[in-house]
């Protein structure tokens, strides 16, 4: 019982100490501030075990609003993407009738309102290709030719010693956080 209990108060400081540095990263103003205040943090040697777990938490909290923040961004993108298609359709309908009206003769090629006018124009001429663009023949079609660096060849050659002239490899690091002891 007295393991679980020490457990608990272990993780009881770990969330305080957590919640002081997320407290503190929301008062920094730039990158060199939040930078000399995590290291500060994790080179307290006496506490450092505890510093790390709320490192941990805090980078992962981060993480986890991030996810949120760019669920709720997708949710606003989906929403306004429906709205415009909504209104896009209204207008197209409005177009649609007035087209109609003209061609049965109801209105002129330019009609005046009040204040507004409204005129019928052609749009330039566009081409809809119907058969395979190979069986066009040669003087009506163009052949676009890209060149890109296969940087999964490089990648590769690399790996196996091989250096390839102007390329350079190149690996970042990243930090990993995860649970690192049985926490029962």
């Amino acid at each position: 019982m007295h393991s679980v209990e020490k457990t608990r108060n272990q993780f009881k400081y770990s969330s305080t100490r957590a919640v002081e540095l997320w407290n503190l990263l929301k008062q920094t103003k730039d990158e060199s501030d939040l930078e000399i205040l995590t290291a500060s943090f994790l080179q307290h040697k006496s506490d450092q075990e505890v510093a790390i777990d709320a490192v941990a938490d805090v980078a992962e909290q981060i993480e986890a609003e991030i996810a949120a923040i760019a669920a709720r961004k997708q949710h606003l993108v989906e929403l306004h993407n429906r709205a415009i298609e909504r209104l896009k359709s209204k207008k197209e309908t409005i177009d649609r009738t007035i087209i109609k009206l003209h061609e049965s003769g109801a209105i002129a090629n330019k009609t005046e309102g009040l204040s507004r006018t409204i005129k019928i124009q052609n749009n330039p001429p566009s081409c809809q290709v119907l058969i395979q663009t190979e069986d066009l023949p040669e003087e009506y079609r163009y052949e676009k030719v890209e060149i890109k660096p296969d940087k999964k060849a490089i990648t590769q050659a690399w790996k196996q010693g091989i250096e390839v002239e102007g390329t350079e490899v190149f690996q970042k690091q990243r930090v990993v956080y995860g649970l690192s002891k049985d926490i029962t």
